[in-house]
Order: structure tokens, then C-alpha cells, then sequence
């Protein structure tokens, strides 16, 4: 026998493996004039149908993936479930489509200057995904609330998955210490630098000053050093071809006329 699966509202699929993300969705019209009062109505279903369809189309989704829950007033507000496996990616790419008003159901367009509210906190929290005792809030599209120590977050991350490094304040010299891409960041003040603050700028220019002037000096002393050994080197050179020259024997050699 194959398995059987009860599913709260927020799944759905043999295993409860789908999330289904619900989405309210603006579109332009007068809703008096467009939606018929009849829900059984010819009009109303293939309004419906052309709501469903013109969602599925623009998420990339069969439409039997897309259920209209219903219609509201407000122009015309859709109430929309999506079965997908990644509500989270699905919600990013559905407000990225209202955003640029790509999304048409017959000659009714979506109100791209009005929010899409949905479920998607709901679904965030319903996987425990907060880690550290962290709080899970399912307001807008869910969040963990990490815990604190002196007003401050003893963990960060999405899921405070990580111990704060700023969290003891390695930084010292009344520094702060900031979280970028959650690693510490020290902003100094005026008086110091380096990683912790930890260097007197006043110090690290005379350093620097320092170092300069050494460096002066031993270019100087390169030069003096070079010119010595090209002395001295031309100077052998002289005393070898004179020891050459003296240690040679002529060929021939006339005497001494008296």
C-alpha cells in the first residue's frame, strides 16, 4: 500500500512535499462592472479561467498548479494559491513579474504599483527553520528573531546560524564594531587604525615617516656602495694589464753603442 499523507492547509502533494504559496494580486478594473454576481456563471468561470491562466503563463507553471480562490474588490483583487516546491523563489519571481506589469488576463492588467500579500510568513515558519532558540515571525515573508545579550544579537544570519563576532566587541580604542557580510568591521576613530583600532595614527605615520627615511638612506648608501665597487673594479683592471705589461720580454733587443 502506498503511503498516505495528511496535509495541513499550507501543503499539499502525496507527501505534503509541495508548499502552497497564496498570493493576493491587484488588478485594474472596476470590479462591479467586470466580475458577474453569479458565480456559477458562464462569464464568471471563464473570468476565473483567464486569471488562472494568465498567472500560470507568466510564472512558467501548468495551470492546473494555479487555483483562483476568489475575487475581491479593491479594483479587482485575486486570491491565488500556487502549488510549487520553493514558495520563497516563487513569491520573488511572482512580485517581479507585477513589478514590471507583465502579467494580462484578457484585457484586465495587474496593478503594478499595488503589493502582493500572501501567506509566505506562514510557510517560512512551518519548517522551523530559525536555529539558536531564535523566534520565527511570519510577518511579511518571515524572519528570525535571534536571541540577545545586552541588547545585543548573540547570533546573525537569515536563520541565526552564526555567532555574532561583534558580540564581545573585539574592538577596542571606543571603536564599533559593525557586521559586514556578517564579519566584524571595526570603524575607528580619528586617533586610530588598523583591524582592531589598536594603532595610534599618530604612531603609524612616525613609523611611516620612518621607514621612508631609512629607505632614503639606503638608496643613498646603494649608489655610494655601487660607485665604491666600479672604483675598485677599474682599479684591478689597471693593476692587472700593468702586471702584464711588465712581467712581458722583448723579442730582440739592440746594444748599447760607445
Amino acid at each position: 500500500m502506498g503511503k498516505n499523507c495528511t496535509c495541513d492547509d499550507l501543503h499539499s502533494g502525496d507527501l505534503c512535499q509541495f508548499e502552497n504559496l497564496k498570493a493576493d494580486i491587484s488588478f485594474g478594473g472596476n470590479f462591479s462592472a467586470v466580475v458577474p454576481t453569479n458565480k456559477s456563471s458562464p462569464a464568471y468561470v471563464n473570468l476565473v479561467k483567464s486569471f488562472q491562466d494568465a498567472l500560470a503563463e507568466s510564472m512558467g507553471v501548468d495551470p492546473t498548479k494555479v487555483t483562483i480562490l476568489g475575487l475581491k474588490e479593491g479594483s479587482i483583487i485575486v486570491e491565488a494559491e500556487i502549488q510549487t516546491s520553493d514558495a520563497a523563489a516563487q513569491l520573488k519571481d511572482l512580485k517581479q513579474k507585477v513589478a514590471a506589469g507583465s502579467i494580462v488576463a484578457g484585457d484586465l492588467k495587474v496593478n503594478k504599483d499595488v503589493s502582493i500579500t500572501s501567506n509566505q510568513g506562514n510557510l517560512f515558519c512551518s519548517g522551523t527553520p530559525c536555529l539558536n532558540k531564535a523566534d520565527c515571525l511570519k510577518e511579511d515573508e518571515g524572519s528570525c528573531k535571534c536571541t540577545q545579550r545586552n541588547n545585543t544579537d548573540e547570533y546573525v544570519g537569515k536563520f541565526c546560524q552564526k555567532v555574532n563576532p561583534c558580540l564581545d566587541n573585539p574592538c577596542v580604542n571606543s571603536a564599533t564594531c559593525k557586521l559586514e557580510k556578517l564579519e566584524k568591521q571595526c570603524q575607528c576613530t580619528s586617533a586610530y587604525t588598523g583591524e582592531f583600532c589598536q594603532i595610534p595614527v599618530q604612531l603609524k605615520d612616525d613609523i611611516l615617516r620612518k621607514i621612508n627615511s631609512v629607505s632614503e638612506k639606503v638608496d643613498v648608501i646603494r649608489w655610494e656602495v655601487f660607485i665604491m665597487i666600479f672604483i675598485v673594479a677599474v682599479a684591478l683592471v689597471a693593476i692587472i694589464i700593468l702586471f702584464v705589461l711588465m712581467k712581458r720580454k722583448p723579442n730582440s733587443y739592440s746594444p748599447l753603442a760607445y
